[in-house]
């Protein structure tokens, strides 16, 4: 997902001179311009407020709420990214072995993902997966890890999946195209964004099998999802490792290698004899 300030550097060469000043506000008070009305704004830039307006459309926004939910996102993703990790090493005295406490903590997550995920829930996950026609996958910052991880083993079993980069205006995108025969994995953690919410809306509507893995009791999310995955990954505020998610993507990725039988080892061994015989 690109941030405010990513979109403005690649949307400079189209911004007119009062559109720049509105950028010029967010790059030197981003912090202060996450909690400006419209009407702050342009009295901050000496514009109109329609040209904030016409701003936040330029950069890919419906709105000025929009790009509001925008700056808000990231200056709290950026507060509570350092606090936790303040949090997590104040916890750690100068004699604590940092690697030896972290990955304890992890080892415990994990034996808790294992007495705590029914068997039968992934079986059956793994049955959705493996007959979609398309697994489409959602994860936003670091929760994009196990999607890749499961993306690039879906490839190798020869079956079709989407990674969904996009955001606001664009997050539909392709999604768009989704139907029925289609399952969406979300992998959402921490807070419940407007993205994920409206993908988890458009899926549903599409008919497509929803599936959630979490360590949040959301609020719109977990009831409308088919299947919720729900994990532990510490306390809240925490410093957050992506081990536990990785490692259900991956015990995902061997369940849906079951359920698809010989072929999925039949799709991988032509990918290795192609390389063998092109000496790659």
């Amino acid at each position: 997902m690109e941030s405010v300030l990513e979109l403005i550097a690649h949307h400079q060469h189209v911004l007119t001179r009062g559109q720049r000043l509105v950028a010029e506000v967010i790059h030197v008070r981003p912090n202060e311009a996450a909690m400006f009305t419209i009407q702050d704004f342009a009295r901050e830039a000496g514009v109109s407020d329609a040209t904030v307006l016409r701003f936040a459309r330029t950069l890919g926004f419906p709105g000025y709420p929009e790009l509001k939910e925008a700056l808000q996102r990231r200056l709290i993703e950026n507060v509570t990214s350092w606090r936790r990790v303040e949090r997590t090493l104040s916890e750690f005295d100068g004699d604590t072995s940092v690697v030896g406490e972290f990955v304890g903590r992890q080892v415990d997550y994990l034996q808790a993902m294992v007495s705590t995920l029914p068997d039968e829930q992934l079986r059956a996950v793994a049955h959705t997966i493996a007959h979609s026609r398309v697994v489409w996958l959602h994860g936003e910052g670091s929760a994009a890890t196990p999607c890749h991880a499961i993306r690039f083993w879906l490839g190798r079993f020869g079956r079709s999946s989407r990674l969904i980069s996009g955001s606001g205006r664009a997050l539909l995108d392709e999604a768009v195209r989704a139907d029925s025969r289609d399952s969406v994995l979300f992998f959402a953690f921490g807070r419940e964004t407007r993205d994920a919410v409206v993908l988890m809306d458009w899926m549903t509507e599409r008919g497509a099998s929803t599936i959630l893995v979490t360590d949040s009791p959301f609020d719109r999310l977990g009831p409308a999802a088919r299947h919720v995955l729900t994990i532990e990954r510490g306390p809240m505020g925490a410093f957050h490792s992506m081990a536990v998610p990785v490692a259900l993507a991956d015990a995902l990725t061997l369940a849906v290698a079951k359920e698809l039988g010989p072929s999925a080892v039949e799709a991988i061994r032509i990918l290795d004899d192609a390389r063998t015989r092109y000496d790659l």
